[in-house]
């Protein structure tokens, strides 16, 4: 399988805005809008008629229909957006309420219409074993499409549980700092004889 990659050719708005066109019709954008409002002529993006991701979920979705005719000062165009009803995209914001449980999630759930829509839950976590996904999948079994994202949280570093005091000194800190992390365990030694010539070249100093 080959890409061919491409760079997207840019014309000048200006250039476009010339009444010597009637109508001009662009395309690839997908939101519609006419970059030329309220003049001659228009220059107009139709828009896709399906969304493609979230950054759409908002947007309306149709199509175009003009008609070009002769008037008095010469060939003018109407123009008219169709909307069409597009899939539903959907975001169920649990990641910014005070929100915590599997529970509170599928209650939040059931308060949306999810029938047929692409869906996103986002969530706040601390570890992945927090977050049911069977049962929020379950409670989104209408959904057209289900897309979870999970914000995961910093848990809080508390020294207190490290027996950590201000009176101690720092290689004995050190030490107590590296008996609760079980991963430190083959470098403890060097880390420590590290930390104590560190120490006397400050005082060196």
């Amino acid at each position: 399988m080959t890409t061919l990659l491409t760079q997207d050719p840019t014309i000048p708005r200006g250039e476009l805005a010339n009444s010597v066109f009637t109508y001009v019709a662009l395309g690839h954008v997908h939101k519609f809008q006419n970059l030329n409002k309220g003049n001659k002529p228009p220059i107009v993006y139709s828009g896709s008629l399906e969304r493609i991701d979230f950054s759409e979920e908002k947007e309306k979705k149709g199509f175009v229909i003009g008609e070009i005719f002769r008037g008095e000062s010469g060939w003018e165009c109407n123009y008219e957006f169709i909307e069409t009803e597009a899939r539903r995209f959907l975001t169920i914001e649990a990641a910014e309420k005070d929100i915590n449980t599997s529970e509170e999630i599928v209650n939040l759930i059931k308060k949306e219409d999810v029938r047929d829509a692409v869906v996103r839950v986002r969530l706040r976590a601390s570890k992945p074993e927090d977050v049911d996904e069977k049962r929020i999948k379950e409670a989104l079994n209408e959904a057209y499409s289900i897309k979870i994202e999970k914000i995961f949280e910093k848990q809080e570093k508390v020294f207190r549980q490290a027996e950590l005091s201000k009176s101690m000194d720092i290689v004995e800190a050190l030490d107590k700092y590296i008996s609760t992390k079980p991963e430190l365990k083959n470098i403890a030694e060097d880390m420590k004889r590290y930390a104590a010539d560190l120490i006397q070249e400050s005082k060196e100093i």
